[in-house]
Parts: C-alpha cells; structure tokens; sequence
C-alpha cells in the first residue's frame, strides 16, 4: 500500500501517475477522503486499466491522506446469494467490472427458460414439458450475459410475471440438475462472481469468498418498484417477493438459505456502492463488519 500526502490536486494526480508507471497490476484501488472521491477526477489518471475510488477501503480514519493498492487478479470465486429483490444483481455487475472478472446471473438462466414457456404457453405444473422447453434451447455464455438460441433477453425477462414463473421452474430437480451443470461448466477456469440463490450452497460449495445479501420485504418491493420494469403496484410486487421467498426458501432442492462459511450483508440501510465497497474490503482481506 502507498501512502500520498495530499498538498494540492495538480501534485496528486503527477504523484499518482509516477508511482504506477511501468508497474504491472489489473486494478489500481484509490481511497481517498470522503469529501474528495465525488470531485476526484480518474481520467486525469494514466492508465487503461481498472480504477476503484473509495472513501472507505484502505482506511483507518478519514484523514487527508490518499492510500493507492495495486491489485493483481488471480483466478478464484465469489458468490452473492439472497432473496428476489435484495440487489444482488446490481452489485455483481458493479463487482465484476471493477474487479475486471466474469459476471454469471444464475437466476437469468431460469428467468430465460421461464419467458420461453410463458411465450409457448407451457404448462408450469408439468416437469416433463418444461424439459422438453429447456432441451430444445441452446444456452451459451458470452460477455457476462446469457444468450437463448443467440439472442439477449435483457428486459423481457425481467417483469413480475416472470419472475414468479422462474421461482415455479427453479422447483424442479430436473430443470436445476441441468443448469446447475451449465453453471459450474462456465465457472471453471475463470474469475468469475456468481449470484443465485444456491450459489454458495450449491453451485460452487467450495466458492473462495461467500456472501449472502439480504433486505426487508418491503425494501425490496420498494427497489423492484422504483426499478418500473412493468405496471405493478407496490402493493401487488411486495405480496409476490413474500410469496417468492416462502417458495425459494422452502423448495426441495437447493432451497434458499445462507451458507453457514457465508458472510450476511443487510442492505436496509446501505446503498449499492456501500455494499459493493463492503464486499471489495472483505474480498481484499480487510473485514471491518
């Protein structure tokens, strides 16, 4: 770790660019005080790869001094469980492009399977149609996305009414077999974070860092509802995600449940940059929970 006294803003950045020329690092983590990381500038900084600035990481107290790590990826695992809602996306999403690793959305591959049989009128009761459904699909990974017979689904499978009908997939011990073995294929040989919610417990047990996120019901109705992905109420996505969450808690398989090795991360009062700074301190050995 580097420690930058800081004098003014044009000896900063000159101070900056000096101690990383020529050095080999994928990330260059900067914590800097708290009234400075909204006005710090990285595009005065040389260099192509990743920048984190944090207020947080790096620090004892919240002096005038500005902290540099420069970090070196290796290849290892993350997980993010938690209920529908609880932001585990977002934060995954934030993670892996900070960290410049692999980014896997289990539940988009469920939440996929679930469109194209609403699109096909698929009974949801029958285990048997929807495998026929999930055998005539051709899954691949690319860019940190889910591809279904070569397309994104992006939004489409992002509405309520999907959502419920990928809890009432995800059920079946067939359906997750399958995926389950899609997963961890992806999953070798790459740094890579995943979210699910039987990520730590199930898909990769042995995952090198564990978190499970978790939020109120009605804070994560809020965020669904804030998020408009459809005409929804409030009141109508509060009584899915409770609905949901007694369903992915008490299914069979793989129910919902946070790893015992996991680390739990309550987001009520936190926002996304504060949880995903949370994780990064934990990730880079530095727990302060």
């Amino acid at each position: 770790m580097k420690k930058i006294k800081y004098e003014n803003e044009v000896k900063l950045y000159e101070d900056i660019n000096k101690y990383i020329k020529d050095k080999d690092f994928d990330i260059l983590l900067i914590s800097t005080p708290k009234v400075m990381k909204e006005v710090f500038d990285d595009r005065l900084i040389k260099t192509n790869k990743n920048i984190l600035i944090s207020s947080r990481i790096l620090r004892n107290n919240d002096d005038d001094n500005v902290y540099l790590e420069l970090i070196t990826n290796d290849i290892y695992s993350i997980t993010v469980d938690g209920p529908s809602g609880s932001g585990k996306s977002t934060v995954c999403k934030i993670i892996s492009k900070i960290l410049n690793i692999e980014y896997l959305d289990t539940g988009s591959m469920y939440r996929s399977l679930a469109y194209i049989c609403l699109v096909e009128d698929v009974n949801l009761d029958c285990e048997e149609e929807i495998m026929n459904v999930l055998n005539s699909l051709d899954i691949t990974f690319e860019s940190s996305q889910i591809k279904v017979n070569g397309d994104f689904l992006n939004d489409k499978i992002r509405t309520n009414d999907v959502s419920m009908a990928a809890s009432k997939v995800s059920t079946y011990y067939s359906i997750r077999e399958r995926l389950v073995d899609i997963q961890r294929q992806i999953a070798l040989d790459n740094a890579i974070i995943i979210d699910g919610r039987d990520a730590g417990t199930n898909i990769l047990k042995k995952a090198d860092f564990k978190f499970y996120l978790d939020a109120s019901p009605e804070i994560r109705a809020k965020r669904r509802y804030d998020e408009k992905k459809d005409n929804s109420s409030f009141e109508k996505i509060l009584e899915d995600i409770k609905r949901r969450d007694e369903q992915d808690k008490n299914r069979k398989y793989a129910p919902l449940r946070k790893a015992e090795d996991a680390v739990l991360i309550n987001s009520d009062n936190m926002n996304i940059d504060e949880v995903v700074e949370k994780i990064i301190e934990i990730i880079r050995g530095r727990n302060v929970l």
